[in-house]
């Protein structure tokens, strides 16, 4: 039963998550770098995330991934970014089940992969991580539309949404 979505806040897959949350009425929880920092600018207050002490963005990762059950990792990128590289490390270290859905821009295979897995893991507690927007164009739209399916079809939290 999924009950709380984790993620840094940062644009691209991070924020589609955030929002994800906000429209079903799941529990947000997680960090981000201190003074809400975000490639767009400070973060919204509307998400409910704690700041760490630091201004980098490692520190906030380590601390999400810890905090989740999983990871799920959104890379639309031909290769791994260092971000979703350090956010692999930091699961393996703490030994959190990953996965790293590789479908950009195919929504239908990315939510049936996901769908699956989660079904597999059953985790309350799902950290979201990926690409950010200014370096996967569309990366947002298509982790909301994946998101929407794959989570309509596991039991969650706000079922009355289903």
């Amino acid at each position: 039963m999924i009950e709380t979505i984790i993620s840094g806040g940062q644009t691209g897959a991070d924020r589609a998550a955030l929002d994800f949350a906000l429209e079903r009425g799941i529990e947000i929880q997680g960090y981000c770098p201190r003074g809400r920092r975000a490639d767009d600018g400070l973060l919204d207050e509307k998400y409910p995330l704690r700041e760490t002490k630091s201004a980098a963005y490692a520190p906030r990762t380590r601390l999400n991934v810890k905090l989740g059950d999983v990871t799920i990792i959104f890379n639309g990128l031909p290769e791994y970014s260092s971000g979703t590289h350090t956010t692999i490390r930091y699961a393996r270290e703490h030994k959190k089940k990953f996965k790293v859905l590789q479908g950009f821009p195919n929504v239908t295979k990315d939510a049936e992969d996901l769908k699956r897995w989660l079904k597999e893991h059953n985790p309350q507690k799902i950290n979201v991580a990926g690409n950010r927007e200014e370096k996967c164009a569309g990366i947002y739209a298509h982790v909301l539309a994946v998101l929407r399916q794959a989570i309509a079809g596991v039991n969650c939290r706000s079922s009355s949404l289903e």
